[in-house]
């Protein structure tokens, strides 16, 4: 079981097989860092890339996620018209 079951996000995400991408701490300060942001998928395998990017305007950073996707590619009949 995951370390951090105790927190009650990642309880309910292993309960519901999700999983938390942002692993980095997404707000800092002089005193702390926590992740507070979080991307929760279930479909991890679907997702390129996540991270944090810091933000220079605000006191949290913003997160991201790029997803993989597929587009139908047209065949050389599904152009032709039948009568």
């Amino acid at each position: 079981m995951n370390s951090l079951s105790f927190i009650p996000h990642v309880s309910i995400d292993l309960s519901h097989q999700l999983s938390q991408l942002i692993e980095e701490p997404t707000r800092v300060t002089k005193e702390s860092s926590t992740t507070i942001d979080l991307f929760i998928t279930n479909c991890e395998e679907s997702i390129v890339r996540s991270a944090v990017y810091q933000s220079a305007i605000s006191d949290h950073d913003l997160i991201f996620a790029v997803r993989k996707i597929s587009v139908p590619r047209e065949t050389k009949n599904s152009s032709k018209l039948e009568t």
